[in-house]
């Protein structure tokens, strides 16, 4: 689910609309201690105005509108507004960021389901873009904290970067990821007298991806991963039953002519712990229970996936995700239907 939207020279000078849509159901058939079973069903639509003056600044104007299925009203009506600079390889956002999937964060560190659970996210973000180098940093103001406010402000920031160590135009990609998430609770004007604290996920790594240049063949892309992700809480206080720990992650993903592809992942984690990570990862319990913990976790998991652009601008995918628990000896799955409709009309030119 893409929702970038770099600055385009070919549009200076006008005024356009944009319109980016998500239907989905996202189920869960967990029954551990670490994540309980739930569904995630409705949709999300985000319209909005884009005045381009010239190749280099625009500004957007929208609003998010989230309904889930069941419920008798909207659960989000967010009024969006973003300013984006422009100048050469380098791009700075203010207001709504290129945020969730766009900062290609690994799953144990950054919820995928985050496109449904928090789709905009809002502050300053600073990307860098080139064949050997991409970069992304960014603030997310989560939530604003008013003087006696009765609870604290959280905030998040993060850097990620993917350095390319091979030739560009070579069908063999081998790059080197290296990132960093900050989720922050605090603040100065609340007489909320919980804990202070800040948590620091890390992630290193190497990708190797080969693009198959015959386009004949059924295999069209494999890329191999390795990640050696990091947990450290800055604070002493026992917010987390523990204050450090680690893990390792492993990918290999094939894509097929059919757009049919197979993901298998590889997680090994020792009291990992990362609150904007999926849950089903981490050594605490987010199934209601919080003193269950499981320091040592081995999952290993296996996605189908169907990824298509049925039509012009309308987009599918489909996943089936069994895993395996080694430790405890206990297969469960989950599956996820999306569909995405996204847009861009131009209205006209801007009158000088």
């Amino acid at each position: 689910m893409d929702l970038t939207s770099p600055i385009q020279q070919k549009d200076s000078n006008s005024i356009s609309f944009s319109y980016n849509n998500l239907f989905y159901f996202r189920d869960y058939e967990y029954f551990n201690p670490i994540q309980e079973g739930y569904t995630l069903f409705g949709t999300w639509h985000y319209p909005r105005f884009a005045l381009q003056p010239n190749k280099w600044l625009r500004f957007e104007a929208g609003a998010l509108l989230q309904k889930e299925f069941g419920a008798k009203k909207l659960d989000k009506v967010l009024p969006v507004f973003s300013m984006q600079f422009r100048h050469k390889n380098l791009r700075f956002l203010f207001g709504a960021l290129e945020g969730n999937q766009a900062h290609r964060l690994p799953e144990p560190i950054m919820n995928y389901d985050m496109i449904i659970e928090r789709p905009i996210e809002e502050g300053f973000q600073v990307k860098y873009n080139t064949d050997k180098l991409k970069a992304d940093l960014w603030l997310d103001w989560e939530l604003r904290q008013k003087k006696t406010a009765d609870y604290p402000e959280e905030l998040t920031g993060g850097v990620s970067v993917s350095y390319l160590i091979s030739k560009p135009s070579k069908p063999l990609h081998v790059s080197i990821p290296l990132q960093l998430i900050t989720p922050h609770k605090g603040g100065q004007l609340d007489t909320n007298h919980s804990a202070v604290y800040t948590v620091i996920n890390t992630s290193a790594g190497l990708v190797s991806e080969w693009d198959n240049p015959n386009h004949s063949e059924w295999t069209k892309k494999v890329r191999v991963g390795l990640h050696f992700l990091g947990y450290n809480l800055s604070q002493k206080k026992h917010i987390y039953p523990f204050n450090k720990g680690n893990g390792f992650l492993s990918n290999l993903y094939i894509h097929t002519k059919w757009n049919f592809s197979f993901l298998a992942s590889y997680w090994k984690g020792n009291q990992f712990i990362a609150p904007k990570g999926a849950p089903i990862y981490q050594s605490i319990s987010y199934a209601g229970n919080s003193s269950y913990t499981e320091p040592k976790r081995e999952l290993l998991f296996l996605n189908l996936i169907f990824e298509k652009e049925i039509l012009k601008g309308l987009f599918t995918d489909m996943r089936y995700s069994p895993y395996l628990d080694l430790h405890n000896k206990l297969f469960e799955h989950s599956f996820l239907i999306y569909f995405s409709y996204r847009k861009k009309f131009f209205l006209g030119k801007i009158r000088k």
